[in-house]
């Protein structure tokens, strides 16, 4: 999404419906917090709990610490949704050269009738533009994927990604699936212990 010069010009380029999103957001009580490290804590126990509900390990916090350390203050930002005190939701932005994207996002899927995504997001184009960005970026997403149509609520130009192997892929839809389910039905502890050792050899 190409980020307009300014907070009004950007809303008058979203939908109304988008716009009342945003709006019920705040009304509802959503208050949203950027900062860097500090705010791990927060976001890292609603990752872990998204990616198990996809069925998928999460890397551990030690591999964000590192991440957030390595970059520039502005390059990295964690943004934090509270409702009544308690975080909701949250993602980690990645900045370069003018360029800001989502690079992980989580909410947790109860308080998601307080437009906790819309909040996150809100904030953080908010934020790229206070920082001069051209353009901001809500991430990759599986074509025609509930989360793929979601992004498209904003005005955003669609560029498609391409994966490649250099080797035959054999069953590989048939073993996620399988793996993917059995880690659904895992119990939080064991999946918080083993995910960070798995999910570096992955991703």
């Amino acid at each position: 999404m190409t980020l307009a010069g300014s907070e009004q010009e950007q809303l008058a380029q979203f939908t109304p419906n988008l716009r009342r999103k945003i709006r019920a957001a705040s009304r509802k009580g959503v208050r949203v917090k950027l900062g860097r490290e500090e705010l791990l804590n927060h976001l890292i126990p609603i990752y872990q709990k998204n990616m198990h509900r996809l069925g998928s390990p999460a890397l551990g916090k030690q591999f964000f610490a590192h991440m957030i350390k390595a970059c520039k203050k502005e390059e990295a930002t964690i943004a934090i949704a509270y409702f009544e005190g308690k975080p909701i939701g949250g993602g980690l932005w990645l900045s370069y050269a003018g360029f800001c994207e989502n690079s992980i996002f989580a909410t947790l899927a109860k308080h998601n009738h307080l437009y906790t995504t819309y909040a996150l997001h809100w904030a953080m184009i908010q934020h790229a533009q206070g920082r001069g960005d051209h353009t901001y970026s809500f991430g990759r997403s599986t074509t025609n994927s509930t989360v793929a149509n979601y992004k498209t609520q904003w005005p955003v130009q669609i560029h498609p990604l391409f994966h490649n192997s250099t080797h035959p892929i054999k069953n590989t839809h048939r073993t996620r699936n399988l793996l993917t389910t059995i880690w659904k039905h895992l119990p939080p502890f064991l999946v918080n212990i083993l995910g960070p050792h798995i999910a570096k050899r992955i991703f």
